[in-house]
């Protein structure tokens, strides 16, 4: 499992967001195999280059992104 400053449990998926590689890039993997999945899967929230993930939050069942500078509403 990479490190992260933030994580988030969303629709089944573990999310782990502002990693040592990139500080928008959210990388994600299935609740039920956290311990054996690589977390491959990823996608970059799309703001300036000197922007970086300060949070994440779940609520209604959708979830939110906050940068320094933006909200992003995201689904799994």
């Amino acid at each position: 499992m990479p490190t992260s400053k933030h994580a988030l449990d969303l629709g089944g998926f573990l999310l782990l967001m502002n990693d040592s590689t990139g500080s928008r890039r959210v990388v994600y993997g299935p609740n039920d195999s956290i311990a054996t999945d690589p977390f491959n899967d990823e996608f970059e929230i799309p703001s300036t280059l000197d922007d970086e993930i300060t949070g994440g939050v779940v609520y209604n069942k959708k979830g939110y992104v906050s940068t320094k500078y933006k909200f992003f509403r995201i689904s799994p």
